[in-house]
């Protein structure tokens, strides 16, 4: 086979194909200064931006992040680094390599232009070619990729998670240094440059690297990201409450009066009449996820905000072709009695509430609606 005419196939279609055929290592820096490398990707099914790199490059300012240049000479920040020890379904996935972290990037302008690696069982099919990888140290002045061949470590329930690598040329012997960690060996395909390994540790005395496949790299950043996506949700939502959608609700908006989407930050005032006859201004809402938990309903009406009623009848339905439920009253805090509760509700699941606020003074006011709450357990 005529390999440097492959290699440089391979080069020629990254340049001029772009995107899809992207490779995205990184040079990482962490605040206290220590540098290392990394690989910028995608995250399937959004937008966001992740780095996978080595735990020790960040080890001591995990919580800081660290800032990256792509060898293009983008440059961005991610951040705090999270450790697949620190999850173990995680550590699982790289059959016990916890030298391995991930960090989301923060920076709006990076696009990511990789994947994090190929199809499970491609690993496992190259591996039984015994490929010949391409592997480029980033912080070297020469930035020259070498060629390395592959060797198990050991045999596991894939084949091999962990692999060492080995360059084919005595000349390239020198590369293999500690800088080198973070690098990842890519394999040329018909359809462009892959991930195949990432170097984790050096042995400068058997001039090998041990590195872990993408597969396991793609596995393990599968369990962090649902972590970190919980973790980021429940955050939100102590902050801000659960999310709810307006389904609709019956009375005048009275001239000057915010809509009732208004209610979901403490800075709007919702005023309405009732419609003629009626002896109350109904507002029906619904929980976004099935997921959802909620403890209690916190109804407030500001000081600017008026007028409040003094509470609202609660009723709920868990289909909108259900009859309505009822639940119970729910009092509205006012700058006069701030400290005053709301009312409790724990019902988890998607479900409709339907709050009926009597209209003692003509019209009623409100200024902030949230469910506080959670996931609800599993």
């Amino acid at each position: 086979m005529n390999r440097p005419f492959f290699q440089l196939a391979a080069i020629l279609a990254f340049v001029f194909l772009g995107p899809a055929l992207a490779a995205d290592p990184v040079i990482v820096q962490t605040r206290g200064g220590a540098q290392g490398q990394g690989w910028l990707f995608g995250a399937s099914g959004d937008s966001a931006c992740w780095l996978a790199l080595p735990e020790h490059v960040a080890r001591g300012h995990e919580a800081a992040g660290v800032t990256f240049t792509t060898i293009t000479g983008r440059s961005g920040e991610t951040g705090p680094v999270i450790p697949v020890a620190s999850n173990d379904e995680a550590l699982a996935a790289t059959g016990g390599q916890a030298d391995l972290a991930f960090a989301p990037v923060k920076s709006t302008a990076i696009t990511c232009l990789s994947s994090i690696g190929l199809p499970d069982y491609t690993y496992q099919a190259q591996l039984a070619r015994n490929p010949v990888l391409q592997l480029t140290d980033h912080l070297s002045t020469s930035r020259r990729p070498f060629d390395v061949a592959i060797r198990l470590i050991r045999v596991d329930d894939v084949g091999g998670r962990v692999i060492a690598l080995w360059p084919l040329r005595a000349e390239d012997e020198g590369n293999m240094s500690k800088g080198i960690s973070g690098a990842v060996a890519t394999l040329a395909r018909a359809e462009g440059i892959a991930p195949f390994a990432m170097v984790f540790r050096v042995r400068e005395d058997k001039q090998i690297a041990i590195s872990l496949r993408f597969d396991a790299i793609r596995a393990a950043f599968g369990r962090i990201r649902t972590q970190w996506q919980r973790d980021a949700r429940a955050e939100q939502i102590s902050e801000d409450g659960l999310g709810y959608e307006i389904a609709g609700f019956e009375g005048f908006p009275l001239s000057g009066s915010s809509g009732p989407g208004s209610l979901r930050t403490p800075e709007g005032c919702w005023q309405a009449a009732a419609k003629g006859g009626a002896q109350t201004v109904d507002l029906v809402i619904e929980t976004r996820s099935r997921f959802d938990h909620v403890e209690a309903i916190a109804l407030e009406a500001g000081p600017e905000c008026a007028p409040a009623p003094a509470m609202a009848y609660v009723e709920y339905r868990r289909d909108p072709l259900d009859s309505w439920t009822y639940h119970g009253t729910c009092a509205v805090r006012t700058a006069d009695a701030p400290e005053t509760p709301s009312c409790a509700l724990d019902k988890s699941g998607r479900i409709q509430l339907r709050l009926r606020f009597p209209t003692d003074h003509g019209a009623v006011a409100l200024s902030h609606l949230r469910l506080v709450g959670g996931a609800a357990s599993e």
